[in-house]
């Protein structure tokens, strides 16, 4: 996460860190490894920050290529990204750790406090479909993008596949916003910021996270 808020252009040395580390790290339970599938996005510590695609770039094209696209403005089948999701991204993240921020510069060896971060939604790819490494729309578009190369067009032809039964088969959420509001601890009937939102996400997920609490983890999951 904090590697993520950087806002300087120095960020190779960064990208290769990440490159090295991001699928390996230990961030969720054993249950949820065995309910998570296996490929890179989902295994990676980046997935609630990155799009899926950002991900699948790194791995893919390495650490300079995934440099170059995160500083850049970049609208492509394998790439979308530019400055204002950076933005956006660096002030989701910002919100989550906002009771840290000020500790940090009272007290310089002040401990950061792990908690889970929600999903990031990225609202420039809220009509977008990402199957195996591409972006749909852009990789039909013939006439920007002719003759783009498909690595595995089996495979692509499968999660094509496999995306369309998870849209014909898509149940509503298990809980409404009401219900939502009221496992947070928030009163119903109102609107709320973003901010307040995450805040109470944030007190519960720290108090009932299992690492910390084995008997919470019902209502961590909640």
């Amino acid at each position: 996460m904090f590697a993520m808020m950087y806002t300087g252009s120095n960020v190779l040395p960064l990208a290769r860190f990440l490159h090295v580390t991001h699928n390996k790290q230990a961030f969720r339970s054993e249950e949820e490894e065995e309910k998570t599938a296996s490929s890179t996005e989902s295994k990676s510590i980046l997935a609630p920050l990155l799009p899926k695609a950002m991900i699948c770039f790194l791995e893919n094209y390495g650490p300079e290529k995934f440099s170059e696209v995160f500083l850049g403005n970049f609208d492509t089948p394998e790439a979308i990204w530019n400055h204002e999701m950076r933005r956006f991204m660096i002030e989701k993240i910002s919100v989550h750790i906002s009771e840290y921020s000020p500790r940090l510069l009272s007290n310089t060896h002040a401990m950061y406090q792990y908690c889970p971060m929600p999903s990031i939604n990225y609202p420039a790819l809220e009509h977008e479909l990402f199957c195996n490494i591409y972006y749909l729309r852009n990789l039909c578009n013939t006439q920007r993008y002719p003759n783009w190369p498909i690595k595995n067009q089996i495979a692509l032809l499968k999660d094509c596949l496999d995306a369309w039964k998870r849209e014909v088969e898509k149940k509503p959420p298990p809980m409404s916003v009401e219900e939502a509001y009221t496992v947070l601890g928030l009163e119903k009937g109102k609107s709320y910021e973003d901010s307040v939102i995450r805040k109470a996400y944030f007190k519960l997920a720290t108090k009932f996270h299992p690492d910390k609490n084995p008997d919470g983890r019902e209502t961590f999951e909640k």
